[in-house]
């Protein structure tokens, strides 16, 4: 995989002028979208180096590892921008949450107690608040005349904390507070108690925001002085359902400025992608747009059908031409056609899942979940989907998580797309 970024000389005029863009206390926010391979990353990254090499202390925050491991290999490969001592400053969200929970425990512990909260201060009513302990059959059992709450922790190593509630000063119940929206919840309570204090940074550029929840965001607010925020709502496919363009405008009080140029995909990959996992009106704003995009001779998308494993990994073998992506729906696939492909001899072979913590992504043909896919391209890419599920999802509810993913998968290729549709399980 090719891993050094396009430089600065080689955007468009605006891209370098979004990367130049000046945001002020008054005008805080800049808000950027497009579509899948339209350089949003590359906008980003390089507006957080031009920051750094303005002195400025920023913190550049992405949903997945894959992007973050990325970024700082292109960062130590920086002769200009990389200095080996300086702090951190690409974080994927699970290690950014360890960073701030980490800080906070230690500027604002009272022995294990993390702040305590007056009824009167509640963010949340009573109800509300009870509902948020998310344990089956135990909201009944937390009683309704407390008049105050904190939040404990019993084990350092772990990050779930206990909600207590008290009653003139003594805790009268507790309950370990679980949820898919815990962290973001919890941060958000953290943030608006202790944002008295100084900023964090001069600014935050978030990659992939459309990922994270409006209370990460509006949490993050709380940190910076100003932020930049890179999304496409056609690309949500975490649990989260994500935030779309109209939240997101609410969230940050401004108007969005959309980059209208497509820098990856060829123009036959770009109508396929559009045609079959965008909405009607997506479709028709992206193809407008596309009608000056590069064109490929043979490029257009081929389906595959086989009825037997050997047949479809054959096929991906004999056409692995350049770098290629190969995308698939399980960590149990992705070392299955790894091994077939080792067997064969293909060299300079990489697999990666989020359940590895190391990976080399220099090497030229890569193998990964659907999951893992995000930000990574190829002049070939394979997606091996069974045919039901390929028309499941291409007959999912508009915006859906489903059709979002096949949109993203499809979109990491820039020359040649190959959907490769296999009957195991159907």
């Amino acid at each position: 995989m090719q891993l050094n970024l396009p430089s600065f000389g080689i955007l468009t005029p605006k891209q370098q002028e979004l990367v130049n863009a000046t945001l002020t206390l008054n005008n805080p926010y800049l808000l950027v979208k497009w579509y899948g391979g339209s350089w949003k990353t590359v906008v980003a990254y390089h507006r957080a180096l031009k920051m750094q090499e303005n002195n400025k202390k920023v913190l550049f925050l992405c949903y997945g590892k894959a992007l973050k491991k990325i970024l700082d290999i292109c960062r130590e490969d920086s002769n200009t921008y990389y200095d080996a001592t300086s702090e951190q400053f690409i974080f994927n969200i699970d290690s950014f949450y360890g960073k701030i929970h980490s800080k906070l425990i230690t500027e604002i512990r009272d022995t294990n107690r993390f702040i305590l909260c007056q009824k009167e201060d509640l963010i949340w009513d009573q109800m509300t608040l009870v509902e948020k302990a998310d344990i089956e059959n135990e909201a009944e059992s937390i009683p309704m005349d407390f008049d105050g709450w904190y939040f404990e922790i019993y084990d350092r190593n772990k990050d779930r904390p206990y909600l207590c509630y008290t009653k003139n000063n003594q805790k009268i119940y507790e309950t370990k507070w679980f949820g898919n929206t815990q962290k973001s919840d919890f941060l958000h309570i953290l943030f608006s108690r202790y944002q008295e204090n100084v900023w964090w940074y001069d600014e935050i550029i978030i990659d992939e925001a459309q990922d994270l929840s409006p209370d990460w965001l509006e949490s993050l607010k709380l940190l910076t002085k100003t932020m930049s925020i890179f999304f496409d709502e056609n690309q949500i496919i975490f649990s989260w359902e994500g935030t779309g363009i109209n939240s997101m405008e609410s969230i940050f009080w401004t108007t969005t400025e959309e980059l209208k140029e497509i820098k990856r995909c060829s123009k036959e990959i770009c109508e396929f992608a559009a045609k079959y996992f965008l909405p009607p009106e997506e479709t028709s704003k992206l193809l407008k747009q596309n009608e000056n995009n590069i064109s490929y001779p043979g490029s257009y998308p081929e389906i595959l059908e086989f009825n037997q494993d050997e047949e479809w990994e054959n096929a991906i073998y004999d056409r692995m031409l350049g770098g290629s992506l190969i995308l698939l729906s399980s960590i149990e696939e992705v070392d299955k056609i790894y091994t077939f492909l080792q067997r064969k001899g293909v060299n300079h072979l990489w697999k990666y899942h989020n359940k590895e913590n190391s990976s080399d992504f220099r090497q030229e043909h890569m193998i990964t979940t659907y999951e893992s896919a995000k930000w990574l391209e190829a002049d070939s890419v394979f997606v091996v989907i069974t045919k039901q599920d390929y028309e499941n999802r291409r007959n999912a509810p508009e915006w859906s998580k489903e059709k979002n993913k096949f949109y993203v998968l499809s979109s990491r290729a820039k020359k040649h797309l190959y959907i490769i549709f296999t009957y195991k399980d159907e």
